[in-house]
């Protein structure tokens, strides 16, 4: 078998491939790359069979037949190009006005090359010779035989800056479709430029023998990087419409596209940064490797922390998973409404300390920590003398008022890691973590002194008061076990003895 018979039945081989991935493109109408990609493979096998057709040729007749039958597909494949770049590009679909201009050149073309016999405006003569049994040809370029070239051309420019750019973005690697998509621009147009140098032998348009080239990366990038496995939202009104954040990523996390309220939280939400890997910005890294299907996410911003609550679904085809959907709504007054109603089930509505039920919770959690680490701890009961009689002196709002300032005097005085809260009525529990009674008495006593050295001011009405502390030390405590109940008794008979000593004093429990 010469070199042309097997040009020949390789023709038939390429064409038969493109017929099947058109026939592929079909079956994934939920993508939107779909239609510029099915319509390049139908026009790429339309041209294929009609150069098979011309090379097989008997006669002039079949050879004029067949260079009209390829030119019903070779006009198409750059306009098809570029409706496919233009979607990769802007992810959107071109206009009705730009789809008219985009297709004059090819339409143009095809009725010149069909009319060509009556003005000779595209091929103006052609010369045939034999070679190795088959009718071959070499045609004369008419005057405006160039606009098509340069069509071809531009949208083979286009397509190296566009598919180029993708891949630059994905980060220069093999792994991704848009390298493959780029290397099957680059075979094609070098065999372009050498048939139009009149370099190929015999004069044979060689083009269609890179699109066995073509084909093999096409199917690369489709096949193995699921170029149409992303289900697309873009641009739909219910998805731009929608108030909750959404960003939609592809099966390597990378960005496919996103929505304004999206935007508006994420400024790296650019069109720029569609094809991007979004591990490549702190926040979307963040977002691609929590493993939870549900999260939450606190953003500063420049009225404070907003807090955004994220659920991830994933986009399935077939067996396999081909992207994520992420949506995510701004829950900081949710939240903040969380936040205080947790504070308000563990704090004291008027002092702002732990109310009585969390006070001793917590002080059980303390006493266990520091009974494991072998340590002291120490309970002190203050209450505030004659508080009936500042109530009934002042007013209720005085007295409240007396409490308020009580609770931010002890505050002021006790260390991190120590425990305040509000027992009841004028009293106060205060837990002292790795305090033995020696200083647990040392800090009721600063604790005493503040309060009597402490005006409270309520309107033009200045109040002084005093307080009498009882102190209990997990020290004092002999026979287990330690209890948090167990030291508010033994804190509340030292307070009573405080009392009964005189008041604004503190007394130290001599033990159990």
């Amino acid at each position: 078998m010469d070199v042309l018979h097997l040009y020949s039945n390789l023709l038939m081989i390429i064409g038969a491939l493109y017929v099947g991935m058109f026939l592929y493109a079909l079956t994934k109408r939920d993508n939107p790359l779909v239609s510029a990609f099915s319509l390049l493979c139908l026009a790429s096998a339309v041209y294929i069979f009609g150069t098979h057709f011309q090379l097989n040729a008997d006669n002039v007749e079949e050879v004029l037949f067949g260079q009209k039958l390829k030119y019903f597909g070779v006009p198409l494949i750059p306009a098809a190009w570029f409706l496919f770049m233009y979607r990769v590009q802007f992810r959107r679909d071109i206009t009705h006005l730009g789809r008219v201009v985009l297709f004059t050149v090819p339409f143009l073309t095809i009725f010149l090359v069909s009319t060509n016999e009556y003005h000779r405006l595209y091929y103006a003569g052609l010369h045939t010779f034999e070679s190795g049994g088959f009718l071959l040809t070499r045609r004369v370029p008419g005057p405006l035989y160039p606009i098509n070239m340069a069509y071809a051309y531009l949208s083979l420019l286009a397509g190296l800056y566009v598919f180029g750019k993708a891949w630059v973005q994905r980060g220069r690697g093999m792994n991704n479709p848009f390298f493959w998509l780029l290397l099957g621009r680059i075979i094609p147009g070098i065999l372009l430029t050498l048939y139009l140098l009149g370099w190929t032998p015999g004069f044979i348009d060689l083009l269609p023998l890179s699109y066995l080239f073509s084909a093999i990366t096409y199917a690369v990038a489709i096949f193995h990087y699921k170029l149409f496995d992303t289900k697309s939202i873009f641009n739909k009104e219910i998805f731009a419409g929608i108030k909750e954040g959404l960003i939609v990523v592809d099966h390597n996390n990378v960005l496919v596209d996103y929505n304004e309220s999206a935007q508006a939280v994420f400024p790296w939400l650019v069109q720029e940064n569609r094809g991007k890997p979004i591990k490549q910005f702190p926040e979307g890294r963040e977002i691609v490797q929590n493993p939870n299907p549900q999260f939450t996410m606190s953003l500063s911003s420049a009225g404070g922390v907003r807090h955004y609550e994220f659920r991830r679904t994933e986009l399935v085809q077939g067996s396999g998973m081909v992207g994520r959907v992420y949506i995510f709504l701004d829950v900081t007054e949710k939240q903040c409404m969380i936040e205080e109603l947790n504070f308000l089930a563990d704090h004291d509505s008027l002092t702002g300390v732990f109310n009585r039920r969390r006070i001793l919770a917590k002080a059980e959690q303390l006493l266990q920590r520091t009974a494991e680490a072998h340590q002291a701890a120490s309970l002190l009961m203050l209450d505030v003398d004659d508080f009936k009689m500042v109530n009934d002196q002042y007013g209720h709002q005085v007295g409240d008022e007396v409490l308020r300032g009580i609770a931010k005097a002890c505050r002021g005085i006790l260390r991190e890691g120590d425990l305040i809260g509000r027992y009841g009525g004028e009293e106060f529990i205060i837990v002292l973590p790795g305090s033995g009674s020696a200083q647990a008495a040392a800090c009721g006593e600063r604790l005493r002194k503040s309060i009597a050295d402490t005006p409270f001011q309520y309107g033009s009405e200045t109040v002084r008061v005093t307080a009498s502390i009882g102190i209990c030390s997990t020290e004092m405590i002999k026979e287990p076990p330690i209890t948090a109940d167990k030291l508010v008794r033994l804190a509340d008979e030292a307070l009573y003895k405080a009392k009964y000593g005189g008041k604004n004093r503190v007394h130290v429990c001599s033990g159990s």
